[in-house]
């Protein structure tokens, strides 16, 4: 057997319904030899670069508070963070904990192939309650911290709970 009808082989069972990481409803040929990503895994990608997008963030507003100096020293002395950049790290830090929930429902989703539009809108939710709550906690908008953390909570117990039922 060639090499091409090889890969062939490979990419037709790989991009078959059976497969947990395709569209369950995908009966097409693949695009460009690749499997379209379902839209739940799609948010995932996004919500691990909205987290490196934290890091950045807190890097950049925790140097200019302590100093360069300080971040490339062994650190043997603890300073704290205040305003911004200390409110720039616990949302990160709230973020690490939120997105660790929002993988498991993700893996969940897909290997019991509940891909549905309720899955792909609440991921969606996810993200933009998620992307919303940086600037929320950073500037201190009190009520409106607890909604996008609540709603973004939420989008992760409707994706379980479509997977789980």
């Amino acid at each position: 057997m060639s090499a091409s009808k090889r890969r062939s082989k490979i990419h037709a069972a790989y991009c078959s319904t059976s497969n947990p990481f395709a569209r369950p409803k995908f009966s097409g040929p693949c695009r460009s030899q690749r499997c379209p990503m379902s839209p739940v895994l799609t948010a995932l990608g996004l919500a691990a670069l909205l987290q490196i997008v934290q890091i950045a963030l807190y890097a950049v507003l925790g140097n200019r508070e302590l100093g360069v100096s300080y971040a490339l020293s062994p650190r043997d002395e603890t300073r704290s963070l205040s305003g911004t950049a200390a409110r720039a790290q616990r949302a990160m830090n709230n973020h690490f904990e939120s997105l660790l929930l929002f993988a498991i429902a993700v893996c969940l989703c897909q290997f019991s192939q509940s891909n549905t539009h309720l899955t792909a809108g609440a991921a969606w939710t996810y993200i933009i309650a998620r992307t919303l709550y940086i600037p929320a906690y950073l500037f201190g908008l009190s009520p409106w911290r607890t909604i996008w953390w609540t709603l973004g909570l939420g989008a992760i117990c409707v994706i379980l709970g479509a997977s789980l039922i």
